[in-house]
């Protein structure tokens, strides 16, 4: 499991273009109730592989802990790479006036 972005890695002096998933939990804070979030990068788009990571999100009444993937209320993964060229070409969009 990646938890950092690493979008290019070298492989004898030629850099290779890996895919990458940004898998989003929603877990409910074992203190508060309320929503925690957490994210970790994957070059697999399975959920029940990352369903196994321990993920250790903070939530904002103070409580901070470990989580197993599986006891997210809700799993999301996306193509970190769609979701970044995306954003480019939103930020390249012309202000209207």
């Amino acid at each position: 499991m990646w938890y950092v972005a690493l979008p290019f890695l070298p492989f004898r002096g030629i850099i290779v273009r890996t895919a990458e998933f940004a898998h989003v939990f929603l877990f409910r804070c074992p203190a508060c109730h309320g929503a925690v979030t957490s994210v970790c990068f994957n070059s697999e788009s399975n959920l029940e592989m990352a369903d196994e990571e321990v993920l250790r999100p903070t939530c904002d009444c103070g409580w901070s802990g470990e989580l197993s993937g599986f006891m997210a209320v809700r799993h999301w993964v996306h193509s970190w790479e769609a979701i970044a060229v995306k954003d480019k070409a939103e930020g390249a969009r012309p202000e209207a006036a």
